[in-house]
């Protein structure tokens, strides 16, 4: 049984997903409506972004407390599904990595040199539980100041990106 299996089996409030609404208010919050309750200033959040990024998304109100969850973006209508969707890129937003110019360890913390899709970028790491590998040659990488990097597929780097790559993790 996989872990999101095991995690939608326990006691969090189930949300029939044809029933949810999710829209953003006037102050650009995010709103949930379900069953004739509204929440507002809602926030969203994936147990498994990485592995099922479709699967088991999470509601918490304003407090943090758990409002519920839907089993999958799948049952939600377009305009919630496109909502919800927008709203969790902006929390696992990700830059996508091009290539590796350099990579230097200095006390403890590696200092990597990437061209990105969005420009140069020196990223500190600290240890090596912040690089990622994910299934379809995938990794991330996440800096000391929580920013996130992906390389989509390890083999599409160049030689040395690859060869700084393998160095290192």
């Amino acid at each position: 049984m996989r872990a999101h299996d095991q995690l939608i089996q326990t006691d969090f409030t189930r949300l029939d997903g044809a029933k949810i609404k999710v829209s953003y208010n006037a102050y650009n919050q995010l709103v949930l409506d379900y069953e004739g309750k509204t929440w507002e200033k809602v926030k969203t959040m994936r147990p498994f972004p990485l592995s099922s990024p479709d699967r088991c998304v999470f509601f918490r109100d304003k407090e943090g407390m758990e409002i519920g969850y839907i089993a999958d973006l799948k049952e939600t209508g377009a305009a919630t599904r496109e909502t919800i969707e927008k709203e969790l890129a902006l929390y696992y937003f990700t830059t996508s990595v091009n290539s590796i110019e350099e990579v230097k360890t200095r006390h403890g913390v590696t200092t990597w040199t990437l061209n990105t899709a969005r420009g140069r970028k020196v990223v500190h790491v600290r240890d090596r539980n912040d690089i990622r590998s994910l299934p379809g040659r995938r990794m991330i990488f996440t800096d000391t100041s929580g920013m996130r990097y992906e390389i989509a597929n390890i083999e599409s780097l160049d030689d040395k990106s690859q060869g700084l790559l393998e160095a290192e993790t």
